[in-house]
């Protein structure tokens, strides 16, 4: 059994957020990025975690890509947003898991096989926390940051747990061996 008792989900996208699952598999708090500087949220939200020794926590990152078609504009954009993301966690000496969409999605319980990843993970959200918890004033629809950034950490606890078998969940190619550079 893991002594990590909470776990941090990051989905960094432009309606991104960040969310805490404790072990016992609750939803502790969750806050989204939208208009509001992402290092600031993740100072109100973690913050705490680091310097009142809470306990330990493991952090996950959503890895994601540019795919065809998205603009480079908004791209670089991403990119950067996400570079200063990492650079906080780093900052703080976190190195945190980086999980595929794909990953995650799929083993969110809740939904089924024939669901696109979306509706799994809303679905996955509803079965376990009840979608109420990611609704915000005055709108009906609940925020598909805060579902993403919740189901990246309920993955980390579900492997950390042994409640699914772990595996590798960064790029899982073998390093390459460095040479020596000759002059």
């Amino acid at each position: 059994m893991s002594k990590i008792g909470y776990f941090v989900g990051i989905d960094p996208g432009a309606t991104g957020a960040v969310a805490i699952v404790l072990v016992s598999g609750k939803l502790h708090t969750w806050a989204k990025f939208d208009r509001r500087d992402p290092l600031q949220v993740l100072d109100l939200i973690l913050d705490p975690l680091i310097t009142n020794h809470f306990g330990e926590f493991s952090v996950g990152l959503e890895n994601v890509h540019a795919a065809p078609g998205q603009g480079v504009v908004s791209m670089f954009s991403f990119g950067k947003a996400l570079g200063r993301l990492e650079g906080w966690l780093r900052a703080y000496d976190i190195a945190p898991e980086q999980v595929s969409p794909q990953v995650w999605q799929r083993w969110l319980p809740g939904g089924e096989e024939s669901d696109g990843p979306k509706d799994r993970a809303r679905k996955g959200a509803a079965a376990k926390w009840g979608l109420s918890r990611f609704l915000e004033d005055d709108c009906r629809v609940p925020h598909t940051g805060g579902i993403d950034a919740a189901g990246i950490a309920e993955f980390l606890r579900l492997q950390a747990t042994g409640e699914i078998k772990p595996f590798l969940t960064t790029t899982g190619r073998k390093k390459k061996r460095l040479r020596p550079i000759r002059f």
